[in-house]
């Protein structure tokens, strides 16, 4: 696929931000293609936006996706001048989340043998 797509929920509430990061995000940061994600102010929009992979669009917004998109459709080329941050990406592999989720308990265990 030149282009993945990530369709992502809506916040529960007006104004408030959607914290879920669905693990397919990880798996689309590691093979460093384009991401084309439909969502709203989230913590993944944060990461897509950040990866320097993403275009982010407003789930319900139409025209706008449609005025992102037609130049990549008409000139593919143009998915290619993505710069993936791999800063960014390397903090998001799973060896990565994983070493991050044992210093927790490391901590944790730590803390409650003091």
């Amino acid at each position: 696929a030149d282009l993945l797509f990530l369709p992502l929920e809506r916040a529960t509430q007006k104004g408030q931000k959607t914290l879920f990061i669905p693990g397919k995000l990880y798996d689309y940061l590691k093979l460093r293609k384009p991401i084309l994600a439909l969502c709203e102010a989230s913590d993944c929009k944060d990461l897509v936006v950040a990866s320097g992979l993403g275009f982010c669009f407003e789930p319900d917004q139409a025209e706008e996706i449609a005025k992102g998109l037609f130049p990549v459709i008409k000139q593919p080329q143009l998915l290619s001048a993505l710069k993936p941050n791999e800063a960014v990406i390397a903090a998001c592999s799973f060896s990565e989340r994983t070493k991050s989720l044992a210093s927790v308990f490391n901590n944790l265990l730590n803390d409650s043998n003091a």
